[in-house]
Parts: C-alpha cells; structure tokens; sequence
C-alpha cells in the first residue's frame, strides 16, 4: 500500500518545486535562468523584485498593480535574452483582499495550502497582464519599520540575489552563479524598504523608475 497525504496537508513547496526545478533545467539550456521574484512594469520601466520567502515581493507587487502598474509574473520569473517572462498564471497576496478594487472577488480565491493567503488569477485580471517584459533594474524589497531606498553596488546585489534564487535550485551550479553575476554588472540594483505604510513603498518605486530614467 501506498499513503498519499490529503492534498490539503500538502506545503505548497511539494507541488510546485518539482514543476519548478524542471522549468529552469529546460531554460538552462536554452540560456535563460528562472528567477525567485516577482516581476512589475511600473511607469514604463521594468523591475524584477527579488527576495526570500515572507520578504513581502508578491504583495508589493500586487499592490502596485492595483494602483496603476502591470504584473509581468509572480513568484518565478523566466529570464532569457534580457526578456522576462511569467511562468505562472497565478499570484499570491497576503492581506485585506478589500484594498484591491480592481481585482474583482470573481477571480480570487483562498489558497488551500497557506489560508492567509488569497490567489489571484491573473489572465481574468483585466488590461493588469503583460506576462513578459524587458529587464531594466532588480529591486530587492526588505519588509522593516521604514520607507527608503538605495542605489547598492553589483557585489552588494549578488549577495541578496544568488542565495534567494539558487535556493530555488537546491543550490544550483557555477553557471547559475555567474548569469547571476552578469545581471548585476549589467542591469542597476536598488535596496527597497518597505514598511506597513505600503503607498509610501509605491512612492519610493516611482522614484527608482526615476532614476533609472536619469
């Protein structure tokens, strides 16, 4: 006999880790690399948002798309060529689902692996759904008791964006490491703080297309 756990006692890991690891294999060979993040277009520019799990990316991501952005993809990212592109059609969002207007309740459900949170399905999300995009900067969000952000050197980025995306690969390998490298010597990264004061993070995000407009 064999026991399979109910898929309600499931971690959400256990489902798409398997799905995940063979994506990046494939974009591997074909040059491309699957990123741990979300990924927005806000006010013309192109952001991957890159963190560990609980860093607070998703929800950044989604907030800003309710207040004027586009969602690339969440999550995972699959870049290749300087393109980014989604790999799921889903988004998740911890939070008071009220404060997303746009996202009508039609299209958002509860997880029923995590129950705080709410996924959204993006394809239903009208005119929010670019599903690729062109990278112009990383943005590496830390949730923290305060509203800033900060220009950080390519060796500072590589510290924050090797571990989070290579966990995602039980570790990966010295080729991951150094497409890894060659996005923070070619693409400019900035340090997000976020606080509760989320409008106040979309405002510093403004600032960052801004700048990388300059």
């Amino acid at each position: 006999a064999i026991w399979i756990r109910e898929i309600s006692e499931l971690h959400m890991g256990s489902v798409i880790t398997p799905v995940r690891l063979m994506i990046a294999w494939s974009g591997n060979q074909l040059g491309g690399e699957v990123l741990h993040g979300s990924a927005i277009i806000h006010r013309g520019k192109d952001l991957l948002l890159n963190g560990p799990s609980g860093s607070g990316k998703s929800s950044l991501a989604i907030f800003a798309t309710e207040k004027g952005s586009q969602i690339i993809a969440d999550d995972a990212t699959f870049l290749l060529n300087g393109e980014l592109h989604a790999i799921y059609t889903r988004a998740k969002f911890e939070g008071n689902p009220r404060i997303l207007k746009s996202a009508k309740e039609t299209f958002m459900y509860k997880s029923q692996f995590d129950s705080e949170k709410q996924i959204i399905d993006l394809t239903r999300w009208e005119g929010k759904f670019t599903k690729c995009g062109n990278l112009e900067a990383l943005v590496f969000p830390v949730q923290i008791d305060m509203n800033s952000y900060q220009r950080i050197e390519g060796s500072s980025a590589l510290k924050i964006l090797a571990p989070n995306s290579m966990a995602e690969l039980f570790g990966g390998n010295s080729s991951n490491f150094l497409y890894l490298a060659s996005l923070v010597r070619d693409y400019p990264s900035y340090r997000l703080a976020v606080s509760r004061e989320i409008d106040k993070a979309i405002l510093d995000i403004d600032r960052i297309a801004g700048d990388i407009s300059k």
